[in-house]
């Protein structure tokens, strides 16, 4: 969490800023609110972490929000785009290195922008 602060403080312009907001939470679901709305949510989990995950965060995107989820062995790829797809989130793009696999999901039918 704070190296995703660091990173963010030095990565962030006033222009990048004042056309974004960024929150870095730590912890887990607890933290989610159910009134909090995402573009995007980052997740590094194992594949039964991520699909434990997808209930609790399927309600949380804005239209068109998107779940970039790495951690997932590429053997369990079946697995955690089925356990996505029961919660509503479609599997948009995926990249691979070597036994690893980053998925990134996109929410259908997900809330309108408030």
């Amino acid at each position: 969490c704070e190296a995703a602060k660091k990173n963010l403080a030095l990565n962030n312009s006033a222009d990048w800023n004042s056309a974004y907001r960024v929150r870095v939470l730590h912890g887990g679901v607890e933290v989610l609110g159910p009134d909090m709305q995402f573009d995007l949510i980052l997740a590094n989990l194992d594949a039964n972490g991520l699909c434990e995950l997808f209930k609790t965060i399927s309600g949380l995107f804005v239209r068109g929000g998107r779940a970039i989820c790495s951690g997932i062995l590429v053997s369990q790829e079946e697995a955690v785009i089925a356990a996505a797809r029961s919660f509503r989130l479609q599997a948009v793009a995926r990249r691979g290195e070597g036994e690893w696999l980053c998925l990134s999901l996109a929410a259908e039918g997900a809330l309108q922008d408030r």
